[in-house]
C-alpha cells in the first residue's frame, strides 16, 4: 500500500469517526427530546443529520442499530484492530454508571435554529 493510500484511509477514517461523533450526539439529543432512541438515522434530520448517509468505507448506507443486550457485533466500537470499521455505542440512561442530570426542558424553536 503506498503512503497517499495510507493516508487517504486515514482521513475516510478521522472523517467517519467525525460523522459518528456527530451522528451521537443527534441520538442522545433525540432521545431527550423524545423519550426513546430513534428508530433509524433518518430521525435525526431535525438535528442537523442529513439524510440518506452512506458508508464511506463500503458506499452502503450508514448502519445503525439499536441492540437491546448491549452487545455489538459488527461495529468496532471497542476500539479493536479491524481497519475501515468505525462505531459508537450509546448506553440507556438506566444501564449508565454516571447518574444523569435532570431532564432539561426544551423549546422546539431551539431545533428549527432560531
Amino acid at each position: 500500500m503506498g503512503s497517499m493510500e495510507v493516508v487517504g484511509r486515514s482521513q475516510t477514517r478521522y472523517n467517519t469517526k467525525a460523522l459518528c461523533t456527530a451522528i451521537g450526539i443527534a441520538c442522545e439529543r433525540y432521545r431527550l427530546k423524545h423519550n426513546r432512541w430513534p428508530e433509524k438515522l433518518d430521525d435525526l434530520a431535525e438535528f442537523g443529520i442529513p439524510k440518506g448517509l452512506t458508508d464511506p468505507f463500503d458506499g452502503n448506507p450508514l448502519r445503525y442499530q439499536r441492540a437491546e443486550n448491549g452487545i455489538d457485533n459488527n461495529g468496532d466500537v471497542l476500539g479493536s484492530s479491524r481497519p475501515g470499521d468505525v462505531g459508537f455505542r450509546l448506553w440507556n440512561a438506566d444501564s449508565r454508571t454516571v447518574p444523569m442530570a435532570p431532564k432539561p426542558k426544551f423549546d422546539d424553536d431551539e431545533f428549527d435554529g432560531k
